[in-house]
């Protein structure tokens, strides 16, 4: 069994819940990554800012009003979905297939440690049908009765 911690990205960052949204961007320009956790000064995730959010946020302000000062806490997503280092990777991909997201804070204890990505989960061979399998879900439209 493969477990979390031998593909996530380790080296992973984050900003404080008083970074402002001008500095999250940057941030995440400057590592060319697609998530920003948003933790305390301790290291524990209290939510996370994606490339997506900053999008939506932008798009429905219109861009003469955006505010680029604005907190991180004020815009972070605080629905956030982690797992334990220790499980195995099957677990994260039923996880982001259930959760519908392609991304997983990784955690020991309740500290931050790293970034599973559906990418990370990809690049290994093994794993490229559990891959597919989660984009699927992902990308599956919601249908109402």
């Amino acid at each position: 069994m493969i477990k979390v911690k031998e593909v996530m990205s380790d080296n992973v960052c984050s900003v404080l819940p008083s970074a402002t949204i001008g500095e999250v961007a940057l941030q995440m320009k400057k590592l060319n990554v697609g998530c920003m956790p948003v933790c305390t000064d301790r290291g524990f995730p209290k939510g996370v800012i994606t490339d997506r959010d900053l999008v939506l946020s932008i798009a429905s302000s219109g861009s003469n009003s955006f505010d680029i000062m604005k907190k991180a806490e004020e815009m972070m997503t605080t629905r956030i979905i982690k797992i334990d280092k220790e499980a195995s990777v099957h677990e994260a991909a039923l996880l982001m297939s259930k959760n519908k997201v392609r991304r997983l804070l990784v955690t020991q204890g309740e500290m931050l440690i790293g970034i599973l990505s559906l990418g990370d989960i990809a690049s290994q061979k093994i794993f490229l049908d559990e891959a597919g399998d989660v984009l699927g879900a992902i990308s599956k439209k919601e249908t109402t009765s």
